[in-house]
């Protein structure tokens, strides 16, 4: 008993009760549900007491029989409520039930004990689920009913001592109610829209800021500290693929002859210039291209045949070529050219990302040393693991001044 008694001492008890059955995630519709779930608990609970209340110590046995189909009624909007997670049909027959039931408690208590204080809450338990604009009609429903009854009843009603001082209370009473829970309804759904613009502006803030921490300012390429984060997820995909993973680095040719002739300014836009010239060129939905750092630039693509991919990507050095960029006098190339190297990896394959990044970079400094201006793929992963073609580089290249 005790532990129980703790237990439900416990905000987590409450919350479970009150949030239980419910998953939604608009706050507006969640915080009517929640509404509407605590007012069939409390509810539930004061007709429950207020049954047996009659039945053992009033003996009012036609209140207690009023009291119990209210409480049948709570239960079964309970039931509806977790069954059909349905906001708009739970208020719909939540509301037409409240009138119904207090009409008939009106007529038939007729303020016995002052039991009309009862009908005060009728807005609040309608708006509250409803909304103010639905709500609003089954109220002023419910007015159009009871306003002409209580009317006519003055000098019946409980025991003839209802009188026109009354009735113009319960008027005065429930428009006060109306009023208070339109306007508890009506800044409730300001703040919803208040909150959900205020959300929307920090979802986009993330965005940008999600955007502005995987993409290189210059270009707008994806940048390394993206390419590192995906590299491995890439790798780790092929597990269960049926293509093949294709890495490839490009470095413009004698990018620093060119950077100490023209200036830091046109150097840049050089490396913009063959940004999107390397992006025009890879246009597929998957494919991933990056600025690496400097005027070095990778990609990452999916390769259902890759020898036919490889030879596809020697021509992107003569997509840059055909910019017709001047270079920079005594390199020995009329205009500005990229290398570049390109390695694959096939599905199940046991090499490693290192390894796939030192291939494609070792078949990059091979076609420097070949003349530049021309694509090296490595072979050495393209049949199988046991089957490795070292397509020619040597494990002591040096790097060469100027690139």
């Amino acid at each position: 008993m005790i532990n129980f008694l703790k237990d439900i001492c416990k905000e987590s008890f409450w919350l479970k009760i009150l949030t239980s059955g419910i998953y939604i995630e608009d706050s507006q519709i969640f915080s009517r549900l929640l509404v509407a779930n605590a007012v069939l608990y409390v509810v539930g609970v004061l007709v429950g007491f207020f049954t047996i209340y009659h039945l053992l110590i009033t003996g009012n046995y036609v209140i207690a029989l009023f009291d119990a189909l209210a409480l049948f009624f709570v239960t079964a909007l309970l039931i509806q409520l977790r069954i059909k997670k349905s906001l708009q049909m739970f208020g719909h027959f939540m509301a037409v039930g409240t009138v119904v039931i207090y009409c008939f408690f009106m007529g038939t208590t007729q303020n016995e004990n002052m039991s009309f204080i009862w009908v005060v809450f009728l807005p609040f338990f309608i708006i509250l689920v409803n909304g103010w604009k639905k709500g609003l009609w089954y109220v002023l429903s419910f007015f159009a009913i009871m306003f002409p009854l209580a009317y006519l009843n003055i000098g019946v009603w409980d025991n003839g001592e209802w009188n026109s001082v009354h009735f113009y209370r319960l008027v005065a009473s429930l428009i006060l109610a109306l009023m208070i829970a339109l306007l508890i309804d009506y800044t409730k759904v300001l703040a919803h829209k208040r909150e959900s613009g205020m959300r929307q502006k920090e979802l986009l803030y993330l965005n940008e800021l999600k955007i502005m921490s995987r993409t290189d300012g210059l270009t707008g390429l994806y940048n390394r500290h993206y390419f590192n984060q995906v590299f491995q997820e890439k790798i780790n995909e092929l597990a269960h693929a049926k293509h093949s993973l294709m890495f490839f680095i490009v470095d413009i040719d004698y990018f620093k002859a060119y950077n100490d002739y023209y200036g830091h300014q046109a150097g840049d836009e050089v490396i913009q210039r063959i940004a999107v010239a390397i992006r025009k060129f890879i246009q597929r939905e998957n494919d991933l291209v990056f600025r690496l750092g400097g005027e070095e630039f990778g990609g990452l693509l999916d390769a259902r045949k890759p020898e036919k991919m490889a030879q596809w990507l020697k021509q992107l050095s003569q997509v840059v070529e055909s910019l017709k960029i001047k270079h920079a006098p005594g390199v020995g190339l009329p205009f500005v050219t990229i290398s570049g190297g390109v390695s694959t990896m096939k599905p199940a394959s046991s090499i490693t990302m290192e390894e796939l990044y030192r291939n494609a970079d070792k078949a990059l400094y091979k076609a420097k040393n070949e003349g530049r201006n021309r694509f090296v793929i490595d072979n050495r992963y393209q049949t199988s693991d046991g089957d490795k073609h070292h397509h020619g580089e040597t494990h002591n290249q040096k790097t060469l001044k100027g690139k």
